[in-house]
């Protein structure tokens, strides 16, 4: 399965995913390392030994998770968590006509 597909599944099973990075991160390293141990490991899994795994490559890069995020929002929009699309939204509109205005100083 590929980083896409995962976030994607993630983003439709946990909505709160869709607003909180840490969320998500959080939820496709657990994945990683149930993947690599049991359940009772992964339940004992010290802080030392889960920072050998990141370090070393074993758990999905957080920045390849964001990134996934962001094409699969983009491609499909319902995805995305609604009051911050429609603020973003709102904003861009906002943008567009007091740069038509001439009034690009207020924007800064």
């Amino acid at each position: 399965m590929t980083m896409m597909e995962r976030v994607e599944s993630l983003l439709i099973n946990y909505p709160e995913t869709r607003v909180n990075d840490n969320l998500l991160l959080d939820q496709v390293w657990r994945a990683d390392l149930l993947n690599t141990m049991s359940q009772q490991e992964f339940n004992t899994l010290s802080y030392r030994m889960f920072s050998k795994l990141l370090q070393e490559g074993s758990l999905s890069n957080p920045k390849a998770v964001t990134r996934a995020r962001r094409k699969v929002q983009q491609d499909k929009p319902y995805l995305k968590h609604k009051h911050i699309a429609n603020y973003r939204a709102e904003m861009a509109e906002r943008y567009r006509i007091m740069g038509a205005q001439g009034r690009i100083g207020e924007l800064l």
